[in-house]
């Protein structure tokens, strides 16, 4: 009986081991050091590792699949990380500095001004270059183009994007002509023009047009006017609405969503940052619905100060009709022991028919996550989980390459950023395979997509790297 219950442990560990549906070790060459990575919305990964001293970067690409499609040298500008504990005081936790499209097909390095392909080919690109006579207020980078939004210098004329086809890095000037919108709230939206070119933010892109949006908070904070253009890559307006949002009994509340900007507030001795009111919710399109999502308030004070009571998530189709709502109160003691909006993530995610959506505030250590039907808004299933933040971890002062900074005791020795905690709650193999025994201390990043949930795994003792991935079920 006892060989048998040993051998079932054994069994079960192993699978706990291999929950992932897929692992990879990332090779570096012998004298580089690890430097960044990019997981793309499709799955695709990049990795980059850097030998200073002899000024070589060296970086990799793998599929959706995990499988490694190139592995090239290049002579690098990058000149390793701060001295400051390994890094710099003001150092981002990984420094080398590279993006690229959702889709995963291009990469930018900005250090060295190159911009891959999937393939591996590269060209000189420096995105963030001025051009001539024109004043770019923001950058969008879709999966083919990168847009250049702002106005000409020479008479103030706007709104122009400059489209650069990262093809062949062919750049033409369009004039855009945003659309009139009727509002009951405050007048026609100022157009992107100069000075108020805040009026809009880029809230979204496909492969036929990207998405522009104005919203509008009435005075009592109960209403919310998303007036939305869509243009195609050819400046032509292709999609107009105006989705009114509507709050009974509540005020809308700011929140960091990735919508809506950040300034500095005085008050009294110090200075503080905070929320603009554009951030009282965000927008996101996919299939020809709007879902629009935010934090509430029951208390009608200054913006930056009131305490959260819940939030919303709205489901609109096409014509601007609301399809269902859903909303749920905020009710852990605690989570507004500090009102700080910038602090307070607000996260949407779409995986197929699943609405994922997680809350969470770093200044009390409080998360809260939903799984939400995306067909008829019901809760699938929620949960509020404990963890601890490691402050040094958090800051990406010591014990690792990126920061993690998030740790939960039942995942002994696995420290995590917050995307990789949330995985845990979407998907019980990801759970499983975080309370796996580990020998030594692992840090883990997460990317949540519609294709899976990749991570990246790092032994900082023995400097080793893997790519993980799991399979939606």
């Amino acid at each position: 009986m006892h060989l048998k219950i040993t051998t079932l442990s054994l069994l079960l560990t192993a699978f706990l081991a291999n929950a992932q549906d897929k692992a990879v070790n990332v090779e570096l060459p012998s004298k580089n050091v690890f430097t960044d990575y990019y997981f793309s919305e499709s799955g695709k990964a990049y990795v980059a590792s850097n030998n200073a001293k002899d000024k070589q970067t060296n970086l990799q690409f793998f599929d959706e699949n995990l499988n490694q499609k190139f592995a090239k040298n290049f002579a690098s500008q990058y000149k390793g990380l701060g001295s400051f504990f390994g890094r710099g005081m003001n150092a981002a936790p990984v420094a080398y500095n590279m993006f690229g499209t959702r889709d995963g097909e291009y990469l930018i390095c900005n250090v060295d001004d190159l911009l891959f392909d999937s393939n591996g080919a590269s060209r000189k690109y420096n995105r963030f270059e001025e051009i001539s006579g024109f004043e770019t207020v923001f950058r969008i980078f879709t999966n083919k183009y990168d847009l250049h939004l702002g106005k000409k210098k020479k008479g103030n004329e706007g709104p122009y994007f400059y489209r650069t086809t990262l093809a062949d890095l062919s750049k033409k000037p369009i004039k855009l002509e945003f659309p009139d919108f009727d509002t009951k709230i405050g007048g026609t939206p100022t157009k992107v023009s100069g000075s108020n070119s805040q009026a809009w933010e880029d809230a979204g892109f496909n492969d036929s047009q990207f998405y522009m949006v104005s919203k509008e908070l009435n005075k009592e904070r109960n209403e919310n006017q998303y007036n939305i253009a869509g243009f195609d890559y050819e400046g032509n307006v292709v999609t107009k609405i105006s989705i009114p949002v509507k709050l009974k009994g509540k005020y809308f509340a700011l929140s960091n969503s990735g919508f809506g900007g950040y300034k500095t507030v005085d008050y009294g001795i110090v200075g503080a940052s905070a929320m603009d009111e554009n951030a009282t919710g965000n927008v996101y399109f996919e299939d020809g619905f709007y879902y629009i999502y935010g934090l509430f308030s029951k208390e009608k004070g200054d913006l930056n100060k009131v305490k959260y009571h819940g939030f919303y998530i709205n489901k609109y189709d096409t014509k601007g009709d609301l399809v269902w709502t859903f909303e749920k109160p905020i009710t852990q003691k605690g989570f507004n022991a500090t009102q700080r909006p910038l602090a307070v993530e607000a996260r949407f995610v779409k995986t197929g028919s699943r609405i994922a959506f997680r809350i969470s505030n770093i200044m009390e250590k409080y998360a809260l996550f939903f799984s939400v039907d995306g067909n008829d808004g019901k809760l699938l299933k929620e949960a509020s989980p404990t963890f601890d933040i490691e402050g040094n971890r958090y800051e990406n002062f010591k014990g690792g390459t990126f920061a993690t900074g998030y740790y939960v005791k039942a995942y002994s020795k696995k420290h995590m950023d917050i995307n990789t905690l949330f995985a845990s709650f979407l998907n019980p193999e990801v759970e499983a395979f975080l309370k796996s025994p580990a020998s030594e201390d692992l840090n883990y990043n997460c990317k949540i997509t519609p294709a899976g949930i990749y991570m990246i795994e790092e032994n900082y003792k023995d400097k080793a790297f893997r790519l993980l991935k799991f399979d939606w079920k």
